[in-house]
């Protein structure tokens, strides 16, 4: 980050957990925008949905929901996360080393997409809801303590093809990306 050299970049579902623990929740690289909440209804049958509508949808649970527009799939692409504040606080619930300070994220936006060959990823703050709403940017109230900015670049391939590998892939920064931050 500091001199150059070699960074990790992860798939978004490499944060994917049965539950809340740190940096790692169960909703992520999910997208769901839903007119009514269905839970992991799909999500646990390996369905993905896109601009489904349904006039009734047993959910198996004893509730029938009526009138039901649908978004529930899977968004696949790789994520760098950073918080937009740095506390000792945090880097010990998201148990990192060091806090680095980011320079200019839009170069960093840029340097890691030349890299990687690709548009620009998509940058900004995560907003967090109450609600069943999921999305790259959009997350559960309850990881609003991560205070979260990411960059993420959307893996547009046909999910048997994917763009990106299963693991984390390396990329090369340029010097003065950033500087440590000591709390």
């Amino acid at each position: 980050w500091v001199h150059g050299g070699t960074i990790k970049l992860f798939p978004v579902h490499h944060y994917l957990s049965r539950e809340r623990r740190g940096i790692y929740t169960p909703d992520e690289g999910r997208y769901k925008i839903s007119s009514h909440d269905v839970g992991d209804h799909f999500a646990r049958a390996g369905v993905s949905i896109k601009f489904c509508t349904f006039g009734q949808l047993d959910m198996g649970d004893g509730r029938v929901l009526t009138n039901v527009a649908v978004n529930d799939y899977d968004e696949p692409g790789l994520v760098l996360c950073m918080a937009t504040e740095r506390s000792s606080e945090l880097q010990a619930r998201m148990n990192k080393k060091y806090c680095m300070r980011i320079l200019d994220v839009d170069l960093l936006n840029e340097a890691i997409s030349k890299e990687l060959g690709v548009p620009l990823g998509q940058a900004g703050e995560c907003r967090y809801t109450d609600d069943h709403h999921r999305h790259a940017f959009l997350k559960s109230s309850k990881d609003r303590w991560q205070k979260e900015f990411r960059i993420f670049w959307p893996d547009h391939r046909d999910e048997r093809d994917p763009m990106w590998p299963k693991g984390p892939i390396q990329v090369r920064l340029p010097p003065g990306m950033a500087v440590v931050d000591p709390l």
